[in-house]
């Protein structure tokens, strides 16, 4: 039961993460299409879109673990056969979570980067 759990919370993990940070690149598509219009390469407006993605993909990931190593010490005597804080459990869940805003990210990104500028400027 507890494995059923832990995977629906890591899908509906997965989802809020990618509908947030989509949200989140999709607003900034007028900023992107200004700053194409002074001149920055497409390149490095999807770098810095990326870095603010990872930015807070690793300040989550730093808090999510912190609370996760404390959640464990109470649910230690709830799991048989392996230890509360073995690092092969933590490791692939932050993988996921960041690879997941990696494609959350790098996506809306390169979409918002390649639309015209007239077409950018005029989003609201």
């Amino acid at each position: 039961m507890m494995a059923i759990f832990g995977i629906a919370a890591l899908v509906l993990s997965l989802a809020g993460i990618h509908g947030t940070v989509s949200f989140s690149v999709g607003q900034q598509t007028r900023e992107i299409g200004i700053r194409l219009a002074l001149g920055a390469q497409r390149s490095q407006v999807v770098r810095r879109v990326l870095r603010q993605g990872l930015v807070l993909t690793a300040f989550g990931l730093v808090a999510g673990l912190g609370l996760a190593l404390i959640a464990a010490r109470f649910l230690a005597n709830e799991l048989f056969g392996v230890s509360a804080y073995a690092p092969s459990p933590y490791l692939l869940v932050g993988g996921i979570l960041a690879l997941t805003t990696l494609g959350a990210t790098l996506l809306p990104a390169r979409r918002a980067a390649s639309t015209e500028l007239t077409e950018a400027l005029r989003r609201e």
